[in-house]
């Protein structure tokens, strides 16, 4: 438990740093150089900027670091879930569309109040699996 802790902690305490640093560097330039570093090209309109925290573990540690509206926290099977549900949504899928979809289903800032009422099937390419409620006392 202390392990694990421990890396929780670490975690945390890079991803505050990461998202201070980049934070600070975003507020420093304009949105021309912002596309160059990040390689978009030229007819991209660069709107508004997201962070997608994505970590292999403990994705449920890091809503605590920065529960700002432009932050969403996921592991690597949230984020396939959230793509699989932003395709299905209507419209074309967009990476608005996605973080906006992590927001909505995979923030632990949302989830902490989800009571799990049934069984879910989920379905990717290669892999399909389901999740049901735990019953009482086990």
């Amino acid at each position: 438990m202390r392990r694990r802790s421990n890396r929780a902690s670490r975690l945390r305490r890079e991803i505050d740093h990461w998202l201070a640093t980049v934070r600070a560097w975003i507020a420093e330039e304009d949105f021309t150089t912002i596309k160059s570093a990040l390689r978009l090209k030229r007819g991209v309109t660069l709107q508004r900027i997201y962070f997608v925290v994505v970590a292999k573990h403990f994705a449920h540690f890091l809503s605590a670091s920065d529960l700002r509206e432009d932050v969403a926290y996921a592991t690597w099977m949230q984020l396939i879930d959230a793509l699989n549900r932003s395709h299905f949504e209507k419209g074309s899928p967009t990476l608005a569309r996605l973080f906006q979809t992590l927001q909505r289903c995979m923030s632990h800032k949302i989830a902490r109040g989800v009571k799990v009422d049934g069984v879910v099937n989920y379905r990717l390419p290669s892999l399909s699996y389901r999740t049901r409620p735990a019953l009482d006392g086990v």
